[in-house]
């Protein structure tokens, strides 16, 4: 629609000035922006997330999925669907909490609403925390470049056709948080120390960089 279309405009580079607008929060003084998709990383383990940052990635076989599965539903355009106006690969940022990032699919309800819907190529997971943190983000994204309240959000889990709805405002602290200790982790010369969840690490696209078979010494 045109409203989205025309809100969502191109985000800055990394390290940019943001445009006028509220004052940013204490931590976002230093002006560095931060990866909608970074907070799902902090939110699954804070050492992958900076460890990503710093360009220690391999792909895996899950992120390899992930990627393919994400290219089958971006595409810079909008169909219809029931009624919806389905809106893909939306470009989104925040100019308060200095977050910028893409949107998978946003729909347009015929009553106005706007639901942003985060797609995972997986099914869900016993903690889907990184995943709603996401796409909280992109809600909020969404709220202050359109001006409409956006209260919901969707996850999609591909690989068993099942959508969790997501209630924004009951988790929009909790990712405020994530993002004020991931941008102090990123500022940070030392890494995050190693997570407690080592089940984590199984299956971790940066093992190798992470090292996590030294979990139990100081952190680097």
């Amino acid at each position: 629609m045109a409203s989205v279309s025309a809100s969502c405009s191109r985000v800055p580079a990394r390290g940019t000035a943001a445009e006028p607008g509220p004052a940013p929060i204490v931590e976002a003084v230093e002006g560095l922006w931060i990866q909608i998709s970074r907070i799902e990383h902090h939110a699954y383990c804070p050492r992958q997330a900076v460890l990503i940052d710093r360009e220690a990635w391999t792909d895996s076989r899950e992120t390899v999925r992930g990627s393919i599965a994400h290219a089958s539903v971006d595409s810079s355009a909008k169909d219809h669907r029931h009624g919806l106006k389905i809106h893909h690969a939306v470009a989104l940022r925040h100019d308060r909490l200095l977050i910028r990032g893409t949107a998978d699919t946003i729909e347009e309800h015929p009553d106005g609403r706007l639901v942003p819907v985060e797609h995972k190529s997986g099914r869900a997971t016993a903690d889907t925390t990184p995943a709603v943190l996401q796409v909280v983000a992109q809600a909020l994204c969404l709220e202050s470049m359109t001006g409409r309240a956006v209260p919901s959000a969707a996850v999609f889990f591909m690989a068993t056709n099942s959508r969790l709805d997501v209630d924004v405002r009951a988790h929009q602290s909790a990712l405020e948080s994530a993002i004020a200790e991931l941008r102090l982790n990123l500022k940070s010369p030392r890494l995050p120390p190693w997570t407690s969840q080592v089940q984590r690490c199984h299956k971790c696209s940066i093992r190798l960089g992470c090292m996590p078979e030294l979990a139990g010494r100081e952190s680097a």
